[in-house]
């Protein structure tokens, strides 16, 4: 169950997800204002049902991609753009991006 406690206009989230290999205790945090217009009840529902979303994607029953580093979904890109037809020419002085064990790097092509 997530732990949440108000600090001024946001309420701090947190997470216990058990202990590690070492007996340290694994936790995670999150901040969540609520939108402006709502009392302080429908404030804390709404913190409430975010902390329940939360708790799940921590827990790994959703999915939640906050460890994706950026090469990832560049690489996603261009597999999909590297199946469709490509009619354009490569310019001088264009960049391009160039995948190196995994690390995506952007190349100014200087002619």
């Amino acid at each position: 169950m997530a732990s949440i406690r108000r600090r001024g206009e946001t309420y701090h989230i947190t997470v216990s997800l058990g202990v590690d290999d070492n007996y340290k205790q694994i936790r995670k945090f999150t901040t969540f204002t609520p939108p402006h217009g709502l009392t302080e009840k429908q404030g804390l529902k709404a913190a409430q049902e975010y902390a329940r979303v939360f708790e799940l994607n921590c827990r790994g029953l959703t999915s939640f991609d906050e460890n994706m580093t950026l090469s990832e979904p560049l690489r996603l890109v261009f597999q999909e753009r590297s199946t469709e037809t490509h009619t354009g020419t490569h310019h001088r002085g264009q960049s391009e991006v160039v995948f190196n064990n995994d690390e995506a790097m952007y190349v100014n092509e200087k002619q």
